[in-house]
């Protein structure tokens, strides 16, 4: 069952305009991490970007 997750702020980390579209990138996901927390965040991000360059790589080599 979902929960009922109620914002009480926006929590925007950054606000800019592309064109006509304003986008906001919001830090709810992190806001109340520890240091440990978002380092592990981080270590998944660029294990999931290692992945994707090794494979654009290999495209590449094919072609």
């Amino acid at each position: 069952m979902a929960e009922n997750y109620e914002r009480t702020q926006d929590n925007i980390a950054e606000e800019l305009m592309i064109g006509n579209t304003r986008i906001r990138i919001c830090d709810y996901y992190c806001n109340n991490c520890s240091n440990r927390d978002i380092k592990d965040i981080l270590d998944r991000i660029a294990l999931i970007a290692q992945e994707h360059f090794t494979a654009a790589s290999l495209q590449q080599k094919k072609a």
